[in-house]
């Protein structure tokens, strides 16, 4: 399937989300309450910084840090095990390493086994953080030295689950669907901490792919951890959420710049981390309605973000029409346009998988009823040297025409 890693470079890195994860670390832990919390680096089990924050970055933080209107969360931190995986993982040698970079790797006979045995000890530990109470990863999306180093972190320990999974599809289906659960877990994690959407769906995108391709592996019935995986309500729940953690988040900031007490620490974040990276006036009395603004945009967007498209664009075109009066920093809206394409483009892998695994199935009838939301008519099919491909009329986030999803074995008659 044709897809990108960066959709409109500055939009995504701006802070998907309309740009809105600019206070806080977001944290969204698989089907656990959003929370966020300016913490500390995490560490790796010998006690060393697996970040390492730049003078002005370390500076932004601690200016975050003296706010502290957020209450720290309780329990176990699910980035304690994803900081252990990663110590573990910088332990492989870096034959291993490039090894894991596309889960279509196939290494020799001997070479296999043993990096299967060695990676065992990080998939566990992934296992582990699914069931952890919060995730609050320590670092800010506006702090790039510490940005960048988690958003490899997260894609490494992605690519360990998915080449594991599609090495074991075919000998052990049910640990290999956990363990791509587990990366999905991990993505949906990084969503707000790092940028969001943009992310999700790149980080994703290959679970689905290995998933088709290892079609006749697949048992017949319900399986928890697949349901889990391509559950469109928890993708659009996982969105919500951080849509709706940024604009409380936001709205922090101006509570907080409204109380006398705490105005001075306010207003030094504003100016010193939200203006310029959200191309603010630098007058806060024009600053401060843009922040307005950019919550309630946001608060909106949060409840408009699932709709049917046709309620979408009405909403996205009032939104526009109150700019004449209401000042809004001009990337929002075609910031929320993107989103709002990532969702659909998600939404879309999700269905070609669902119907592929029906047609695989003998399932004809589920076949037809999952339509291509690009034509309202079943998906396109066509035969393959290995298996087989659905093809949507849909356009890619790049632009190219049409998605295409390969499929494995050939459908069953």
């Amino acid at each position: 399937m044709r897809h990108p890693t960066v959709v409109h470079n500055r939009r995504s890195w701006i802070a998907a989300g309309i740009a809105l994860l600019l206070v806080l670390s977001i944290c969204i832990p698989s089907s656990l309450p959003v929370q966020s919390q300016p913490a500390a680096q995490a560490q790796s089990p010998t006690g060393s910084a697996l970040l390492h924050l730049s003078p002005a970055d370390a500076a932004r933080r601690a200016a975050i840090a003296k706010l502290g209107f957020i209450d720290p969360p309780r329990g176990v931190n699910a980035v304690d095990s994803y900081s252990r995986a990663m110590a573990l993982y910088n332990q492989l040698t870096d034959t291993e390493k490039n090894a894991l970079k596309d889960w279509r790797t196939k290494l020799d006979p001997q070479s296999a086994p043993a990096l299967f045995a060695k990676l065992q000890p990080i998939l566990q530990l992934m296992r582990d953080a699914r069931t952890a109470d919060y995730v609050d990863w320590g670092t800010d999306p506006l702090m790039p030295d510490a940005r960048e180093a988690r958003f490899s972190a997260m894609q490494s320990l992605s690519q360990v689950a998915q080449w594991e999974a599609n090495y074991e599809f075919q000998t052990d289906p049910a640990q290999a669907l956990q363990d791509l659960a587990a990366a999905e877990a991990l993505d949906r994690n990084s969503a707000g901490a790092l940028g969001g959407f943009a992310l999700y769906s790149s980080l994703r995108t290959p679970t689905i792919q290995i998933i088709a391709q290892n079609m006749d592996a697949l048992p017949n019935g319900q399986i928890s951890d697949l349901d889990f995986i391509t559950n469109p309500a928890g993708v659009i729940q996982t969105s919500q959420n951080i849509i709706n953690a940024q604009a409380a988040s936001m709205q922090s900031v101006i509570d907080q710049f409204a109380d006398p007490a705490t105005r001075s620490q306010a207003a030094q974040m504003i100016q010193n981390v939200l203006i310029p990276y959200m191309n603010l006036s630098t007058d806060l009395s024009v600053a401060i309605p843009q922040l307005q603004r950019i919550a309630q945009t946001d608060q909106q967007f949060a409840n408009t973000f699932p709709e049917p498209e046709a309620q979408f664009q009405q909403w996205i075109s009032q939104v526009q029409a109150d700019t004449a009066s209401v000042p809004l920093p001009a990337f929002v809206v075609p910031t929320i346009q993107d989103q709002r394409n990532i969702l659909e483009n998600s939404e879309l892998e999700d269905a070609m998988l669902a119907a592929g695994i029906a047609l695989q199935q003998g399932n004809q009838s589920q076949f037809q009823s999952i339509l291509d939301p690009a034509t309202g008519q079943p998906f396109r099919v066509y035969q393959s040297p290995n298996g087989f491909q659905l093809a949507s009329e849909a356009q890619p986030l790049d632009g190219s025409g049409g998605v295409v999803l390969t499929f494995g074995p050939p459908p069953q008659n």
